[in-house]
């Protein structure tokens, strides 16, 4: 269930991965876990409400594939993906069916996308991006990869509640109908206020609701008018034809309502076009919206982003390397190519995560407390602000790139900071120095020292820009302020070679000489032990020790 919201802050969770959450995915961070934990605190059956409708959605689909002989599927609002998805529930009963998702989050779009292929299997799983208060642009997007003018089995999974108003839901499912064809089916489930609960049960089910409308079971009936029920009719999903391999529920934390109904459009059908309701209040009487503060636990959606999975980007390739997990089969192709040429590669990669450990640490216990990590690329562990504020839980850190997956990524960390700290990200290029201090000196006390980094960015410029970006971010730097930089650099025949295959296979990048990072310092105090190998500063025990002949230097310069 995807917030359609549009007026949410920035810099809190995200409501789709606060379900991934409850559903048991992987796709979530601490803030995240920790108002779910909060929300499950006050409302203990809120997981197995997620559950249950996970579980109707899978029971709903087999019985269409099995009884009904429906092979295309069409998933309105499906959220981030989780390995019991649609096609998982398919594979035994229909194993050639077509799924689309639909979702309009950039962030489950991007993870969607991530998916790895699944060789071997028949069918069709894809993510297409549509509103679904966009009619036309869900019919628009479901006819890239279904046969409309066969029988579609559309599945609205928890999110009408999001346009606040009945008129509204049903226009939008009525258009949709109309471009289906008769034998086709209705799928829809909701959260509902309950029949006949008090007043106290509506205010918790609030909880998991801000932002989103709860209806009536009456009101999903109507629906439904027109068309041949399917099964027990609109119920509590957990009564939709239950299953033995079904999760129960002991009723621990109370009655929590989510209802849901099927039904097929009969063979006299007549698609008619419902007129969209006009004036017609966001919350009419006798229904119940949420005051609770979960309404703003949704980031703002990020301007739209091209991500795109047929060509290289620098960002997911080193996260790659670093172990993370946000990256496609053309990343992994340069990646190993690279790694085939320069086979320790992995080995510096790590080490350079080890080297921007060790030099936030030394600045935060030196009393820093403002660091500017520019070209922070995807998250993948011990963040700079995680290490900053460990040490000082007031440091405020300021992210920069570029990229617009990291732009996606970085709304899902912020909001983790630390009690007094802050966490916040700018989207802006290093080559223009003037616009990146810019921006972040809406976080940054630029009276104060900050500690700017550029760590593993500098080859993404040419010798006189990079000089031109360094120099000019340090000048607007108050004194007492630090450099952080490390760079690949061209100190063996090793490393140069693997730098012309990265080159040649989409994802260029200039290697350094020890030289032109000397210059980057110009006009600062190089610390102790000054511009060496990135594991010869100051390496903790942990780390090994100096290891071998590194191919990247760093240090650290304060402004005197």
């Amino acid at each position: 269930m995807t917030d359609a919201g549009p007026d949410a802050t920035a810099d809190l969770p995200n409501r789709a991965r606060i379900w991934n959450y409850w559903l048991g995915g992987k796709d979530h961070y601490a803030a995240d876990r920790h108002n779910a934990d909060a929300i499950s605190a006050s409302l203990p059956g809120a997981p197995h409400l997620v559950r249950a409708t996970l579980q109707f959605g899978e029971r709903v689909v087999r019985q269409l594939a099995r009884e009904e002989g429906i092979r295309q599927f069409l998933d309105v609002g499906s959220g981030l993906p989780v390995d019991r998805d649609l096609r998982a529930a398919l594979r035994d009963v229909a194993p050639d069916a077509t799924v689309v998702h639909l979702d309009h989050d950039p962030f489950v779009l991007m993870r969607a996308t991530a998916l790895p292929a699944r060789d071997g299997q028949a069918g069709v799983s894809v993510y297409r991006a549509a509103d679904f208060r966009d009619p036309s642009a869900v019919l628009s997007a479901a006819g890239t990869v279904l046969d409309l003018a066969k029988p579609v089995a559309v599945l609205f999974t928890g999110v009408l509640g999001y346009v606040r108003s009945p008129g509204r839901a049903a226009h939008i499912v009525h258009e949709v109908l109309a471009g289906l064809v008769p034998g086709s089916f209705l799928v829809i489930w909701d959260l509902v206020a309950g029949r006949g609960a008090d007043e106290s049960a509506l205010d918790r089910r609030h909880a998991i609701t801000g932002g989103y409308d709860l209806g009536s079971a009456g009101e999903l009936e109507k629906l439904f008018a027109g068309l041949e029920m399917i099964g027990p009719g609109v119920v509590p999903v957990t009564e939709w034809l239950p299953s033995d391999e079904d999760t129960r529920w002991d009723g621990t934390g109370g009655p929590i309502d989510a209802y849901g109904g099927v039904a097929r459009l009969p063979a006299d059908w007549v698609p008619t076009h419902a007129p969209e309701p006009v004036h017609e209040p966001e919350t009419p009487a006798g229904r119940t919206t949420s005051t609770w503060s979960f309404g703003a636990l949704d980031g703002r959606p990020p301007p739209p982003v091209q991500v795109r999975s047929d060509v290289p980007a620098p960002a997911r390739v080193w996260n790659y390397w670093l172990g993370g997990k946000d990256h496609f089969a053309v990343d992994r192709a340069v990646g190993d190519a690279v790694i085939a040429d320069y086979p320790l590669l992995r080995d510096l990669v790590l080490a350079s995560r080890e080297f921007l450990v060790r030099t936030v640490r030394h600045l935060a216990e030196s009393g820093v407390r403002q660091f500017l990590d520019i070209g922070s690329g995807l998250p993948a562990g011990r963040n700079t602000h995680e290490i900053a504020q460990s040490v000082r839980p007031d440091a405020r850190v300021v992210y920069v790139d570029n990229d617009p997956q990291v732009l996606i990524h970085s709304r899902a960390r912020l909001g983790s900071a630390a009690a007094g700290g802050a966490v916040t990200y700018v989207e802006a290029d290093y080559r223009d120095p003037d616009t990146l201090v810019a921006r972040a000196a809406a976080t940054l006390d630029l009276e104060e020292p900050v500690a700017a980094m550029f760590m593993g960015v500098l080859g993404h410029a040419d010798v006189p820009a990079m000089h031109r970006a360094v120099h000019s971010v340090v000048a607007a730097l108050p004194a007492g302020s630090h450099l952080v930089l490390w760079d690949s650099t061209d100190t063996s025949a090793a490393v140069r070679e693997a730098a012309v295959t990265q080159t040649v296979m989409g994802v260029p990048y200039r290697l350094s000489s020890l030289a032109d990072l000397q210059e980057c310092f110009a006009g600062l105090e190089l610390l102790e032990p000054g511009l060496v190998r990135i594991t010869e500063w100051w390496p903790d025990a942990a780390d090994g020790g100096p290891g071998w002949p590194m191919d990247a230097f760093g240090g650290v310069g304060r402004k005197p």
